[in-house]
C-alpha cells in the first residue's frame, strides 16, 4: 500500500448553517471561498425571499437559497431567482411594509393593493397581498380574509395571533420590515384606518390626490414603530407627504 498519495477533492456544494430569518446558501463551483472546520457561514440575512442583487449575472447562476422561516428553496437562473419548492404558508400569513414611499395619490384602494402585490411578486412571495388601507366604501374589515393563523414579519416575529388579535388595539411587534428583511425606523404609512380595521377620517379623497391645502386634502397615517393604536392611526397629514404601506397576505 503506498505511503504517499495525492487526493484531489473538488468542492461541489457548501451548506451554510443558519438561524431564524437567515438564508441557507449553496454555491455550486461559484465564488472563491474559504472553508474552516468543514463549514462556511455567510452573514446573509433578510426577508422571506433572496435579494435580487445576489442573482444578477452568470457568476451567480446555480446559487441556491433556502429560507428556514417559510421552507422555500430558490435557485438563481438567467431569468432571476426561481422558487423551486416552498410552503403554502397555511400556518401563518406574512406582513411587511413597502420598500417604496408614495404620496396620497395611490390610485385608490385598488392601486394601493397593486403596489403591495408588486412588491410581494418582486420578492418572490406567493399568494395575494392587500394594503392595510380604507376609503369611504371599504376597509380591511370588509376587504381582508380574516386570518385564524398568526400574522408574521419576514423576520419570523409575530405581529398578531390572528385577525381578532390584530385589531384589538395592540400588536406584538411593530411592522417595520420590508419584504427583503430591511428594517426602517421612525417612518410612517398611509392607512386611513383605525386600529380596529375600520375607516378613519382622512383618505386623501379616497387616495386620489397627492397635494394638500384644504381641510379635505389630508390622510390618516400610522407609525411603523408603534405597537399600540398608533401603529394604524396616529396623525392626519397633508396628502403631499410621502409614506409607505402595510401589506398583508390574504
Amino acid at each position: 500500500m503506498p505511503t504517499n498519495m495525492n487526493i484531489n477533492v473538488k468542492l461541489l456544494c457548501l451548506t451554510v448553517l443558519i438561524f431564524p430569518a437567515t438564508y441557507q446558501y449553496s454555491y455550486a463551483e461559484k465564488p472563491q471561498i474559504t472553508v474552516k472546520g468543514g463549514f462556511i457561514k455567510l452573514d446573509v440575512t433578510g426577508g422571506v425571499s433572496p435579494n435580487h442583487n445576489d442573482c444578477i449575472n452568470s457568476d451567480h447562476y446555480g446559487r441556491q437559497v433556502y429560507n428556514e422561516v417559510t421552507g422555500s428553496l430558490f435557485i438563481c437562473s438567467a431569468s432571476g431567482w426561481k422558487l423551486y419548492l416552498g410552503s403554502t404558508l397555511d400556518d401563518h400569513k406574512l406582513v411587511f411594509v413597502t420598500s417604496e414611499t408614495y404620496d396620497g395619490n395611490l390610485g385608490g384602494v385598488t392601486g394601493a393593493d397593486s403596489k403591495c402585490q408588486a412588491e410581494a411578486d418582486l420578492a418572490l412571495l406567493t399568494g395575494t397581498f392587500k394594503a392595510w388601507i380604507s376609503d369611504e366604501t371599504s376597509s380591511p374589515n370588509t376587504r381582508f380574509s380574516k386570518s385564524d393563523v398568526p400574522y408574521i414579519l419576514p423576520s419570523g416575529e409575530i405581529v398578531a395571533e390572528n385577525y381578532e388579535d390584530l385589531t384589538d388595539g395592540f400588536i406584538e411587534n411593530p411592522i417595520n420590515i420590508n419584504p427583503y428583511g430591511d428594517y426602517y425606523n421612525n417612518q410612517a404609512v398611509w392607512t386611513g384606518t383605525r386600529y380596529d380595521g375600520n375607516l378613519s377620517n382622512g383618505t386623501c379623497n379616497n387616495w386620489t390626490i397627492g397635494y394638500g391645502n384644504r381641510i379635505n386634502e389630508n390622510g390618516i397615517r400610522g407609525s411603523i414603530n408603534s405597537i399600540d393604536q398608533g401603529w394604524s392611526s396616529d396623525f392626519n397629514v397633508r396628502c403631499d407627504s410621502n409614506y409607505r404601506l402595510y401589506c398583508f397576505q390574504q
